[in-house]
């Protein structure tokens, strides 16, 4: 029965659903997202335009990650193309051997050199997110603590 409407089910009939669960056609009434309750808008204020700004950082350094993944692929396949051009020169089985086992070399000391800089890419985007949090997390509790402390407003006319 899944997938099915179980009003065409009987009929052996098939109608999917949509996102919501409804059949396709069924008329669809979004939920109230008002932001105007009890506890004000959750997307305003110092809180939220921290983690904005977090949000961005991240994209930067995924951007910057994506970069150097790029790079390193670019470099790479340069150093192999040049392998099979010396592979071509090369007359002796030994020198050949020789070739091989200093790429080899090379190919792990790229790749290590690689997985430090990935890793210092990821060190600084964890620090650069887990400072603005705490600093957004200050910054909250000092506007909430103003808030709680402060007087309240005379009635008017009072």
């Amino acid at each position: 029965m899944r997938g099915q409407n179980p009003r065409n089910a009987k009929a052996g009939g098939f109608e999917p659903f949509n996102f919501a669960g409804l059949p396709f056609g069924a008329p669809f009434k979004p939920l109230n997202m008002s932001l105007d309750g009890p506890l004000g808008n959750p997307f305003a204020g110092p809180f939220a335009d921290t983690m904005m700004e977090t949000g961005q950082k991240c994209l930067d350094a995924c951007l910057d990650w994506q970069e150097e993944i790029a790079d390193f692929a670019n470099r790479r396949l340069h150093a192999d193309l040049d392998l099979q051009r010396s592979m071509v020169r090369c007359k002796s089985a030994n020198e050949l051997a020789k070739l091989h086992q200093d790429w080899a070399t090379s190919t792990l000391s790229d790749f290590a050199a690689e997985a430090e800089k990935l890793s210092e890419i990821l060190g600084q985007a964890a620090l650069t997110g887990m400072q603005a949090a705490g600093q957004a997390q200050k910054t909250e509790r000092r506007s909430n603590g103003a808030n709680l402390h402060a007087k309240p407003d005379k009635p008017a006319g009072g």
